[in-house]
């Protein structure tokens, strides 16, 4: 990570020649530095520089592949969601699902879990069944999933019905419980990359800041 931080420093440092340059810097550095942010638990730095990053992401839009812009929107979602921004987590994942393309379906995938947890944290009941339901029909065209999805779908399943909180926290550690069971599994790496679902129930169990979790992992 220390690594990453410092060659993040020397690409941010390029003096970029054209705009099709400008935007390839902003898109390689965007990405990485939300990534990093994500991964090492520093939402709250990375959220102080979002807006700025999304309106350069307007400017650099229609130069920048969409498999890319789907990658840039997913992240910054994971960050106002690690800050507990929920306004502004549900309008970047609506971006991120409106991006049409057929590539980093991968993503496509985690954003549907991420929009069901926005809303449940925004408390939109009414909006829950309807988002299992359209969150399955999406999983099911899919080819292969991971195990850590099935097990997403499941958690999705159960949420949806508003369970009282006694018996969601049971939910939660079930669930937990499941996915430590696949969280050595090669296969399963890249899923838990996506997003940190494991992490995500720990903060509701245990009513404990989501990045302040994620940096005593590391």
């Amino acid at each position: 990570y220390e690594t990453c931080e410092m060659l993040l420093l020397k690409l941010g440092e390029l003096k970029p020649k054209s705009i099709l340059e400008q935007s390839q810097k902003f898109y390689r550095h965007t990405d990485l530095f939300l990534r990093l942010s994500v991964y090492t638990g520093q939402f709250e730095n990375a959220a102080r520089a979002a807006k700025s990053l999304e309106t350069e992401l307007d400017r650099y839009r229609v130069y920048i592949h969409k498999s890319k812009l789907v990658s840039i929107q997913y992240y910054l979602t994971y960050v106002y969601l690690g800050v507990g921004d929920l306004k502004n987590a549900l309008k970047s994942i609506n971006k991120t699902m409106l991006v049409k393309t057929d590539l980093r379906m991968d993503l496509q995938s985690f954003a549907r879990l991420l929009n069901f947890i926005i809303h449940f944290e925004l408390g939109n009941a009414d909006q829950l069944e309807h988002l299992y339901k359209s969150t399955y029909a999406f999983f099911k065209n899919k080819d292969k999933l991971y195990k850590f999805e099935s097990i997403a779908m499941k958690l999705i399943l159960k949420l949806s019905k508003l369970p009282p909180e006694k018996e969601m926290k049971r939910v939660f550690l079930e669930i937990k419980t499941d996915l430590d069971r696949i969280s050595e599994d090669p296969f399963e790496k890249p899923a838990f990359e996506y997003f940190d679902l494991i992490s995500w129930l720990e903060s509701r169990i245990e009513g404990i800041d989501l990045g302040k979790l994620v940096r005593q992992k590391i």
